[in-house]
C-alpha cells in the first residue's frame, strides 16, 4: 500500500514538475500527523524543492483548512470531514488520494 501511495504521489509531483513552462511554484498545506510522513520526508531531502513544491505544516486541521480557504496554498491534506465543509465553499474542490483509512481507529473511548 505504502509502495503504491509513494509512486502515484511522485508521479502527479513529477507530472506537475516537469512542464517546459516556467510556472509558480506549488504550495501545499499540511498538519503535522504521523501520516504526513512521506510529504515531510520528500520535504527534508529535497524532492519536494526539486520540483518547485513548497510545503506548509501547520499544527492543526483548522488551520491547514483556513490557509487553503484564503488562497494561500493550491493543495491542501485534510480528513473527510474538512473536505466537506470545503465543499460547500469550493464546489470545484476534488479529492485526488486517499492516504489513510481508520477502520474506527479514531473514536473516542473511555473506561467510565
Amino acid at each position: 500500500m505504502r509502495i503504491s501511495f509513494l509512486t502515484i504521489f511522485f508521479s502527479l509531483f513529477l507530472f506537475f514538475g516537469c512542464s517546459p513552462k516556467e510556472h509558480e511554484e506549488l504550495k501545499i498545506v499540511t498538519n503535522s500527523w504521523i501520516g504526513y510522513t512521506p510529504l515531510f520526508y520528500a520535504k527534508e531531502s529535497g524532492y519536494l524543492d526539486s520540483l518547485g513544491i513548497e510545503l506548509i505544516t501547520t499544527v492543526s486541521l483548522e488551520e491547514a483548512f483556513n490557509i487553503f480557504s484564503v488562497g494561500k496554498a493550491d493543495f491542501v491534506t485534510t480528513t473527510q470531514h474538512e473536505y466537506y465543509e470545503l465543499k460547500k465553499t469550493f464546489d470545484s474542490i476534488k479529492p485526488i488520494i486517499l492516504i489513510d483509512r481508520s477502520f474506527g481507529g479514531d473514536m473516542i473511548m473511555s473506561n467510565i
